[in-house]
């Protein structure tokens, strides 16, 4: 009978909280206020709400469900394909917030799964406009004076900032909407008790070790193939392989960073000599930024090595949740 009662309440809660969706899309989408805004940040935390309310099932449903209603009675695909990325985003986020683990390994890997989807869009819109922003790039590159590989790379971080852009706001947001809806239980209340504490310890924050050392291995293996004769002839695939590239660079030298510069404070208890090497480090990653991240993925993995820093940063948010009561 509680089971029954529960599935009656979750499609109840559904049923009105698609209207509700379906309602303010349309509105969005036919008056234009704050279109680009409401696709791309508000539709993805509604869906990560969602799933945090009455789980995947009910969510997937009354995501499909409202976006028939809006493409059919709009007639616009278009915004409803564009509408379907943030509904997938949101849909990631809220697995990922739902589930135990680290922060930034959910950042990430919603950020990875983001870049498929983007590029995905892409493909299907190019279908029915005619236009690809990833195909047609070469068209308004030559607007910029810059050189081919230094064009190709502002491009690749272009794409993969739309993911993590989209996947930070929809995270944190969800996660601050969803405290003040009282709808956070377990692993996301110890997430939003993290960030919510953010000045306090916001600088321990890491990747978990298995997640960096992916990271490294990806990298690894796009620069060997990147320094031989192999050649990825699809524009899309090569675009997701170098965007997924920036995203996992991103996350190692941040990481990586933060262990060197954390060492050198350990070492030297002061925070001028760790400021002084943080602004070189920063000079060498804009001189040369491949040459730098290999100086510092070696260097993070020595500190690690000799003081194991990263579990020393773990141990100290599970401690602080454990006297915050999250754990």
């Amino acid at each position: 009978m509680k089971v029954n009662n529960l599935k009656t309440r979750k499609l109840t809660e559904a049923a009105m909280l698609s209207a509700l969706f379906v309602v303010v899309s349309i509105v969005a989408i036919s008056t234009g206020i704050m279109y680009s805004i409401y696709l791309d940040m508000i539709v993805p935390i509604f869906i990560s709400i969602l799933y945090l309310r009455i789980g995947f099932k009910y969510t997937a449903l009354s995501s499909i469900t409202s976006l028939l209603i809006v493409a059919l009675t709009i007639g616009d695909v278009p915004s409803a394909i564009w509408m379907s990325q943030g509904i997938i985003l949101g849909l990631i986020c809220g697995f990922f917030i739902s589930k135990k683990g680290n922060i930034l390994d959910d950042i990430l890997w919603s950020s990875i799964g983001g870049c498929f989807i983007v590029i995905l869009i892409d493909v299907y819109l190019s279908t029915l406009t005619g236009y690809s922003l990833i195909k047609d790039f070469d068209s308004v590159a030559v607007m910029f004076p810059l050189n081919e590989e230094l064009t190709k790379m502002a491009f690749y971080i272009f794409v993969a900032t739309i993911p993590v852009g989209t996947v930070l706001v929809s995270y944190i947001g969800t996660l601050f909407i969803g405290h003040k809806l009282n709808i956070l239980n377990g692993s996301s209340k110890e997430k939003y008790s993290i960030l919510s504490n953010f000045r306090k310890i916001g600088s321990y924050l890491c990747c978990s070790k298995k997640t960096y050392l992916i990271a490294i291995g990806y990298l690894l293996i796009v620069e060997i193939i990147n320094n031989t004769n192999f050649t990825i002839a699809s524009t899309y695939i090569n675009t997701v392989i170098m965007s997924v590239r920036v995203v996992f660079m991103y996350f190692v030298i941040k990481d990586s960073f933060g262990f060197i510069r954390q060492y050198i404070y350990m070492k030297s208890k002061s925070q001028t000599i760790a400021q002084i090497l943080s602004f070189s480090l920063l000079y060498l990653l804009i001189v040369n930024i491949y040459l730098t991240t290999i100086l510092l993925i070696v260097g993070s993995v020595i500190v690690n090595i000799l003081l194991k820093i990263r579990d020393k940063e773990i141990n100290i948010i599970e401690k602080y949740l454990e006297v915050e009561g999250q754990k």
